[in-house]
Protein backbone atom coordinates (compact mmCIF):
# COMPACT_ATOMS: atom_id res chain seq x y z
CA UNK A 1 0.00 0.00 0.00
CA UNK A 2 1.55 3.29 -0.98
CA UNK A 3 -0.60 5.54 1.23
CA UNK A 4 -2.78 5.83 4.32
CA UNK A 5 -6.06 5.63 2.39
CA UNK A 6 -5.16 2.23 1.00
CA UNK A 7 -3.99 1.07 4.43
CA UNK A 8 -7.38 2.03 5.88
CA UNK A 9 -9.21 0.25 3.07
CA UNK A 10 -7.18 -2.91 3.76
CA UNK A 11 -7.87 -2.70 7.50
CA UNK A 12 -11.60 -2.38 6.88
CA UNK A 13 -11.45 -5.48 4.70
CA UNK A 14 -9.53 -7.67 7.17
CA UNK A 15 -10.99 -6.17 10.35
CA UNK A 16 -9.52 -4.32 13.30
CA UNK A 17 -7.31 -4.50 15.32
CA UNK A 18 -4.41 -4.42 12.88
CA UNK A 19 -0.65 -4.13 12.71
CA UNK A 20 0.93 -1.76 10.19
CA UNK A 21 4.52 -2.08 8.98
CA UNK A 22 6.52 0.13 6.63
CA UNK A 23 8.50 -1.87 4.11
CA UNK A 24 11.83 -0.17 3.37
CA UNK A 25 14.54 -1.69 1.19
CA UNK A 26 17.65 -2.52 3.20
CA UNK A 27 15.94 -2.14 6.59
CA UNK A 28 15.77 -5.48 8.39
CA UNK A 29 14.91 -4.42 11.96
CA UNK A 30 11.79 -2.29 11.56
CA UNK A 31 10.75 -1.97 15.20
CA UNK A 32 13.86 -0.02 16.23
CA UNK A 33 13.13 2.56 13.52
CA UNK A 34 9.48 3.03 14.40
CA UNK A 35 8.32 1.14 11.33
CA UNK A 36 5.96 -1.28 13.12
CA UNK A 37 2.88 -0.44 15.16
CA UNK A 38 0.51 -3.01 16.62
CA UNK A 39 -2.97 -2.79 18.07
CA UNK A 40 -4.46 -0.08 15.86
CA UNK A 41 -8.22 -0.13 16.36
CA UNK A 42 -9.79 2.53 14.13
CA UNK A 43 -9.57 4.27 10.77
CA UNK A 44 -8.54 7.50 12.51
CA UNK A 45 -5.77 5.85 14.50
CA UNK A 46 -4.46 3.90 11.49
CA UNK A 47 -4.53 6.90 9.14
CA UNK A 48 -2.51 9.04 11.57
CA UNK A 49 0.01 6.27 12.21
CA UNK A 50 0.34 5.38 8.52
CA UNK A 51 1.12 8.97 7.57
CA UNK A 52 3.67 9.35 10.39
CA UNK A 53 5.19 5.96 9.56
CA UNK A 54 5.64 6.86 5.91
CA UNK A 55 7.60 9.93 7.00
CA UNK A 56 9.84 7.77 9.22
CA UNK A 57 10.21 5.30 6.36
CA UNK A 58 11.41 8.01 3.98
CA UNK A 59 13.96 9.08 6.62
CA UNK A 60 15.26 5.49 6.95
CA UNK A 61 17.34 5.87 3.83
CA UNK A 62 16.22 2.99 1.61
CA UNK A 63 13.53 2.85 -1.03
CA UNK A 64 10.05 2.93 0.54
CA UNK A 65 8.17 -0.08 -0.80
CA UNK A 66 4.90 0.73 0.96
CA UNK A 67 2.85 -0.27 3.98
CA UNK A 68 1.82 -3.75 5.04
CA UNK A 69 -1.40 -4.11 7.04
CA UNK A 70 -1.94 -7.37 8.91
CA UNK A 71 -4.69 -8.62 11.17
CA UNK A 72 -3.54 -8.53 14.80
CA UNK A 73 -3.06 -12.05 16.16
CA UNK A 74 -2.87 -13.13 19.79
CA UNK A 75 -0.51 -16.10 19.63
CA UNK A 76 0.23 -18.49 22.46
CA UNK A 77 3.93 -17.71 21.90
CA UNK A 78 6.27 -16.23 19.33
CA UNK A 79 9.40 -17.94 18.04
CA UNK A 80 12.40 -16.84 16.05
CA UNK A 81 13.26 -19.42 13.41
CA UNK A 82 16.32 -18.64 11.37
CA UNK A 83 18.93 -20.21 9.21
CA UNK A 84 22.23 -19.20 7.77
CA UNK A 85 25.04 -20.63 5.76
CA UNK A 86 28.07 -20.68 8.03
CA UNK A 87 31.49 -20.47 6.34
CA UNK A 88 32.82 -23.37 8.45
CA UNK A 89 29.80 -25.54 9.18
CA UNK A 90 27.51 -24.96 6.20
CA UNK A 91 23.75 -24.58 6.67
CA UNK A 92 22.55 -24.18 10.27
CA UNK A 93 19.11 -23.66 11.80
CA UNK A 94 18.26 -21.79 15.00
CA UNK A 95 15.09 -21.53 17.07
CA UNK A 96 14.39 -19.45 20.16
CA UNK A 97 11.93 -17.06 21.73
CA UNK A 98 10.76 -14.61 19.09
CA UNK A 99 9.43 -11.09 18.79
CA UNK A 100 10.52 -8.99 21.75
CA UNK A 101 11.53 -12.18 23.60
CA UNK A 102 14.68 -12.47 21.45
CA UNK A 103 16.39 -9.76 23.48
CA UNK A 104 14.80 -10.85 26.77
CA UNK A 105 15.49 -14.58 26.67
CA UNK A 106 18.73 -14.59 24.67
CA UNK A 107 18.48 -18.34 24.32
CA UNK A 108 18.41 -20.44 21.22
CA UNK A 109 18.90 -23.99 20.04
CA UNK A 110 21.18 -24.45 17.04
CA UNK A 111 21.74 -27.47 14.76
CA UNK A 112 23.22 -28.27 11.40
CA UNK A 113 20.54 -28.15 8.71
CA UNK A 114 18.44 -29.87 7.63
CA UNK A 115 16.77 -31.26 10.76
CA UNK A 116 14.03 -33.86 11.19
CA UNK A 117 10.68 -33.15 12.83
CA UNK A 118 11.90 -34.95 15.95
CA UNK A 119 15.03 -32.79 16.14
CA UNK A 120 12.96 -29.66 15.54
CA UNK A 121 10.73 -30.61 18.51
CA UNK A 122 13.84 -31.17 20.64
CA UNK A 123 15.16 -27.74 19.66
CA UNK A 124 11.92 -26.04 20.64
CA UNK A 125 11.91 -27.92 23.97
CA UNK A 126 15.39 -26.53 24.74
CA UNK A 127 14.18 -22.93 24.67
CA UNK A 128 12.50 -20.89 27.38
CA UNK A 129 9.60 -20.31 24.98
CA UNK A 130 8.73 -23.99 25.46
CA UNK A 131 7.10 -23.14 28.78
CA UNK A 132 4.65 -20.80 27.05
CA UNK A 133 3.93 -23.40 24.39
CA UNK A 134 3.09 -25.95 27.07
CA UNK A 135 0.24 -23.88 28.50
CA UNK A 136 1.93 -21.62 31.04
CA UNK A 137 -0.23 -20.84 34.10
CA UNK A 138 -3.44 -22.12 32.62
CA UNK A 139 -3.07 -20.46 29.25
CA UNK A 140 -3.83 -22.58 26.20
CA UNK A 141 -1.05 -24.75 24.82
CA UNK A 142 0.51 -23.92 21.46
CA UNK A 143 0.69 -26.15 18.41
CA UNK A 144 4.21 -27.50 18.92
CA UNK A 145 3.78 -29.97 16.04
CA UNK A 146 3.09 -27.12 13.60
CA UNK A 147 6.01 -25.12 15.00
CA UNK A 148 8.31 -28.13 14.58
CA UNK A 149 7.15 -28.53 10.97
CA UNK A 150 8.01 -24.87 10.32
CA UNK A 151 11.49 -25.31 11.84
CA UNK A 152 12.16 -28.49 9.85
CA UNK A 153 10.89 -26.98 6.57
CA UNK A 154 12.96 -23.82 7.02
CA UNK A 155 16.02 -25.96 7.73
CA UNK A 156 15.39 -27.78 4.44
CA UNK A 157 15.04 -24.45 2.63
CA UNK A 158 18.39 -23.22 3.99
CA UNK A 159 20.04 -26.49 3.03
CA UNK A 160 18.46 -26.65 -0.44
CA UNK A 161 19.27 -23.03 -1.32
CA UNK A 162 22.64 -22.64 0.42
CA UNK A 163 24.26 -21.56 -2.86
CA UNK A 164 21.75 -18.72 -3.20
CA UNK A 165 21.13 -17.34 0.31
CA UNK A 166 23.26 -16.14 3.20
CA UNK A 167 20.51 -16.22 5.78
CA UNK A 168 16.77 -16.30 6.38
CA UNK A 169 14.83 -15.33 9.48
CA UNK A 170 11.19 -15.65 10.45
CA UNK A 171 10.63 -13.41 13.46
CA UNK A 172 8.14 -13.74 14.82
CA UNK A 173 6.62 -17.08 13.99
CA UNK A 174 3.28 -16.85 15.81
CA UNK A 175 2.40 -20.18 17.39
CA UNK A 176 -1.36 -20.45 17.77
CA UNK A 177 -3.47 -23.07 19.53
CA UNK A 178 -3.80 -24.59 16.07
CA UNK A 179 -1.19 -23.80 13.49
CA UNK A 180 1.51 -21.18 13.03
CA UNK A 181 1.78 -17.93 11.06
CA UNK A 182 4.98 -16.23 9.90
CA UNK A 183 4.44 -12.57 10.80
CA UNK A 184 7.69 -11.31 9.34
CA UNK A 185 10.42 -12.88 7.23
CA UNK A 186 13.73 -11.68 5.84
CA UNK A 187 15.78 -13.52 3.23
CA UNK A 188 19.32 -12.27 2.59
CA UNK A 189 20.71 -13.45 -0.75
CA UNK A 190 24.36 -14.36 -1.18
CA UNK A 191 26.37 -11.46 -2.58
CA UNK A 192 26.09 -11.39 -6.34
CA UNK A 193 22.80 -13.31 -6.43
Amino acid sequence: MPDADQAVAAAREIGYPVVVKAMVGGVVHKTERGLVRAGLRSDLELRAEANAMLERARAAGGPVLGLLVQHMLRPVAELLVGGRVDADFGPVIVVGGGGMLVELYKDAAVRLAPVSLETAREMIAETRAAALLGGWRGRPAGDVAAAARAVARLSEFVSDFQADISEVEINPLAVLERGVVALDCVVVPRPGR
